[in-house]
Order: C-alpha cells, then structure tokens, then sequence
C-alpha cells in the first residue's frame, strides 16, 4: 500500500488515536488496521456473543454476521438517508468476505451450531473462554434474559480490563442490559410523571430488586471502559422489552393465542403500565451501530421504539390478530401463577416506564423495523411470528 500520504479513515482505530494522528500515520504503519477501508486488504472481524442458542443471542449474532463491517458508518459518512432503501442482497455477495465473523457460547450443551456461527465456545474453562475474548474484536453479552449470564458479564469485562497490558489493538465490549434497571426510578417532575427518562438521566436510574445485578454490571461495565479507549472500550445498551422474530418475552402470549388455549388473554393488574420495547432486530441494529462507528460519547444508550404503549393495548393487539380478540383481567398474585412464566418475565411485564431514545434517534443510521412499537405493527409481527415458528406450514396440513 501506498507510504507517503496520511491515513484519514475515521474508521481506523490506529489513526484515530490522538498521539497518532499528531504523528502523521501512514497508510502503511494502519495496514492491517480492521477497520480501515484505504488498506487493500479485508481483515476478519471476529464478533463475540453470548448464548447465540437463546432468543436474544440468536438474533443479535444472525443480524452481526450478516452485516458488512463499516457499511453503517460509510452509509452515514455520505450522508445517506436514515430510511433510504438498502441495497439488495445480490449487491452486498461480494462483500460477504467481510463481514462480521461470529464466535460465542450456548446455553445448551447439546444445542447445534447456528449456520452463521463461526465457532461454539465451551464455557466449562475460563482460560478457554478468556483466549476466545481476547482473539475477538468485539465482545457483545446481552443479559437481558434474567441473571444467568450477570456474573459471566462482570467478569469478562473485568479480565479483560486485567489484560490492557497485553492488548494491541482496540476491544469493543457492549453490554446489552435491560430497562428493568430503571424500573424503580423516581420521576423527573413529580406533577409531570409522563416525562420520559433519556440517557441523560441515567446516573438517577434506580433498579427493579430483582435487577439489582444488572445494575452493578452496567456500572461496572462503564467504569472499566474509562481506563484506555484505545485499547478497551465499553458501552452498555438498556433494551426494551424485546418482540418480533418467533417472540421471547411475549411468546407465551402468542402462543396461548393460537393455540386457543384460554377464551380471554390475560392482563395482569389493571394493565394501564406503560411498556417500553424495541423489536430485536433493531436493537440488534444499535449494536452494529456500536460496532462500525464506535462513538466517543454517550456510553451508556437507551434502545427503545417510539410507542408508548400500555400492557392492557399490548395484550388486546395480540388477542385480536391471533385468537378472538377478548382480554381478561387478573390480579398480579395471579400472574404469578401462569404456567410457563417466569419471574423475570413477570418482572417486565408489570414495569411502568415512559423512555425515549434520543441518541439511538438522532446519531444512529437505524434502518427500523418497527419504529412505531408492537401495537402500531402487529399485523407484520404476527405475520413474523407465523413465519420464524412454521405456523403457516402447520395450520395449512391441518386443514388438509
């Protein structure tokens, strides 16, 4: 590659370095850079994500792996229209080369290897899984499914911070956790209690006692992060309460519906809490965000639709585009009580929270997939429900 003229890539992580960029980098000392686009050869970009056999990991890694590394920052360096068309996907089989190559864990021992996975990794040895991190560029731990995952969390960003000595080229860590952390936080104006928390507030965000673990793990997350960016830096992802894509947290809904299993879908409470969510998928797309642009600030994102829907609006959407449309009240020691419902699924089901997105909405090239929230898009939600659970295929042989 060419020696004499600077490296001006906002992408390259080598040249974005102060020291360095007061030095005059040249495009031969960044080549091998994998993020720099003026070197002539494509780099493998090796994504780390946990438990890619669960709902959130699934989607999270399938959308990772089938994303061009810098293809959103270039979109938005030209200027590209946040809800422009993308390109086909006959357009984009050149560049499969380079894309996001995904490495991670599962939940399940037995669990197979999703198609776009490159590698499953054991987790019964930490040294094993410390060399996975350390081989990755990026490393994304979503512990928004409950608490199982918190602890492996806090210590991956933790050894991985005890090894910065080591590290020569910068780590990206992204914790996506959940607004449940939030969930006990007091008003911005108590005479005006529908104000929505932004992620300038986060420093009065008080948690759910059940994600009281999270919390620490954000925390934790954020200040390690400080110590070098050039080598180690962090940001933490607070997800709505997650739909789409066959469903997770509200899939015992779905599923009673179609099923028919009860006449009336239940409503926990008198359902007037005010549920903030995000289709995975464009949650999955902030973490591409993170990924290609890597932005100095904020740090800590809140990811979330524009719907300000409640529980009781919710539950009537989905009984009347899968079952027969009538909704029925029970009490919230009644809830829990429901098979197949979880406590941490209890948990953000009853959370009442007004939040707004505002980095996510005015820095991030989002191409969305549900920007007006689950109600709003319901009819293309169960459409995908249909679709990810072979509902379509199985309704038909059953009237054959």
């Amino acid at each position: 590659p060419p020696t004499a003229e600077a490296c001006t890539d906002f992408l390259c992580s080598f040249s974005a370095n102060p020291k360095n960029r007061r030095k005059g980098v040249t495009r031969a000392r960044c080549h091998g850079n994998q993020f720099c686009r003026n070197t002539a050869k494509k780099i493998m970009v090796r994504v780390f994500v946990n438990h890619v056999d669960s709902y959130t990991g699934r989607e999270l890694s399938k959308v990772l792996a089938g994303s061009v590394v810098g293809a959103i920052a270039e979109e938005k360096e030209n200027g590209d229209e946040a809800d422009s068309k993308p390109p086909p996907a006959s357009d984009q089989a050149d560049d499969s080369s380079n894309r996001y190559q995904v490495v991670g864990t599962v939940r399940e021992e037995d669990a197979e290897c999703p198609g776009w996975v490159q590698e499953i990794v054991q987790t019964s040895s930490r040294d094993e899984l410390l060399a996975v991190l350390m081989s990755c560029d990026i490393i994304v731990y979503h512990i928004v499914d409950g608490a199982g995952q918190v602890e492996e969390a806090s210590w991956a960003i933790q050894v991985l911070h005890d090894q910065l000595s080591v590290i020569s080229s910068q780590k990206v860590f992204v914790c996506v956790s959940s607004v449940l952390t939030w969930a006990r936080s007091k008003p911005l104006d108590p005479e005006e209690p529908d104000i929505a928390f932004t992620e300038e507030d986060y420093r009065r965000r008080r948690p759910h006692p059940n994600f009281k673990e999270h919390i620490s793990a954000e925390k934790l997350t954020i200040k390690l992060g400080k110590t070098d960016r050039t080598k180690l830096t962090s940001y933490v992802v607070a997800a709505g309460l997650l739909y789409g894509a066959g469903e997770g947290l509200f899939h015992f809904l779905f599923k009673s519906a179609w099923h028919g299993d009860t006449p009336a879908l239940p409503v926990f409470g008198d359902g007037t809490n005010v549920l903030p969510t995000i289709h995975i998928h464009d949650l999955a797309s902030v973490v591409v965000n993170l990924a290609d642009s890597r932005p100095s600030k904020p740090r800590y994102l809140i990811a979330v639709d524009d719907s300000k829907n409640t529980l009781r609006e919710v539950v009537t959407a989905i009984s009347r585009h899968l079952s027969t449309g009538r909704t029925t009240f029970i009490s919230r020691e009644e809830a829990l009580l429901v098979r197949d419902l979880r406590q941490w699924e209890y948990d953000q089901l009853l959370v009442n929270l007004q939040m707004e997105a505002s980095t996510v909405k005015d820095s991030f090239n989002i191409r969305w997939k549900a920007e007006a929230g689950l109600v709003e898009e319901i009819s293309a939600v169960v459409r995908e429900y249909k679709q990810t659970r072979g509902l379509l295929v199985s309704r038909q042989s059953n009237q054959h």
